[in-house]
């Protein structure tokens, strides 16, 4: 059937034994093919998130204004390409094969295939018309509040408001019915897995305890709220010390970008740049 998944390595055709011998996974003589498909799958879904990880980035940070409402349809219908290809045809039959492969999965993949399952059971719980509204709301509602922040124009982002939570609202209930949660805990299901709001109302409580003045104050002007510089200084030899040798585990090679010093050597302040950085001495895999 068209677009539907099959095992890696698998046509609708014969599979020659060069097929079998290149495309099965396999550990030991154990073969586990379900699970190859669905990690090949997830490659590849991966990829298409990148790409969507950088156009949500440019729209934040590099876009030209006018080009908003372009952009924002553009990243609504890529997300929902994502979501189609996330909730494919075939996966509830992979995810059934790759339960029986279980047993022959070293940790890390079982753990892989969990992770994997999860993210398809949330995804398959919200239609696609939802999830181009919510991005499409999203991205909007960003641009707005980029215009009406400098203003305090709080009134004139409300609207913008009202339709994130409104879609938010909407795919709280599609995750609860789903997961078999109330709306907040498939909601918090989603930024951490297992985590239910019986166990995080104690430790509000006890944090309302310990600042009993603690209960919200609104300004009446956002721009009353003046930022206050971080500034931390060490001695130089500290700052110098820390320089390359710990951006070496951060930045592998000069085509990833480089972190350079302030002028102020006795600052730790450092930022990206596109120079070529001073050469990092090799790490073996076993020293990072």
């Amino acid at each position: 059937m068209e677009g539907a998944i099959r095992p890696v390595g698998m046509t609708s055709g014969v599979r020659s034994p060069k097929d079998r011998c290149t495309t099965s996974a396999t550990l030991g003589k154990i073969r586990v093919v379900s699970y190859a498909a669905l990690s090949e799958h997830y490659r590849r879904l991966s990829h298409l998130r990148h790409v969507e990880a950088i156009a949500s980035w440019d729209e934040s940070t590099m876009m030209p204004s006018g080009g908003g409402p372009a952009r924002a349809e553009a990243l609504s219908v890529l997300r929902g390409l994502i979501h189609q290809h996330a909730t494919r045809e075939g996966l509830a039959d992979l995810f059934a094969a790759a339960a029986a492969e279980d047993a022959n999965l070293p940790p890390w993949q079982k753990a892989n295939l969990r992770e994997m399952k999860r993210e398809w059971v949330r995804a398959s719980a919200l239609p696609l018309r939802l999830v181009e509204a919510m991005s499409r709301a999203e991205s909007l509602s960003e641009q707005a509040w980029r215009e009406l922040r400098p203003d305090n124009d709080f009134a004139g982002f409300l609207p913008f408001l009202r339709e994130v939570i409104q879609l938010k609202r909407e795919a709280a209930q599609a995750w609860a019915e789903q997961l078999g949660l109330c709306p907040y805990d498939a909601l918090m299901d989603g930024f951490e897995p297992g985590t239910r709001a019986d166990q995080i109302a104690p430790l509000f409580a006890r944090l309302r305890a310990f600042y009993p003045d603690s209960s919200p104050r609104p300004w009446s002007d956002s721009r009353a709220i003046q930022p206050q510089p971080a500034t931390v200084r060490f001695p130089s030899r500290v700052s110098a010390g820390w320089d390359w040798s710990s951006c070496a585990e951060w930045v592998s090679t000069s085509t990833m970008g480089a972190w350079t010093p302030a002028n102020t050597p006795s600052v730790a302040a450092y930022r990206p740049t596109c120079a070529s950085r001073p050469a990092i001495p090799p790490t073996t895999s076993a020293d990072r």
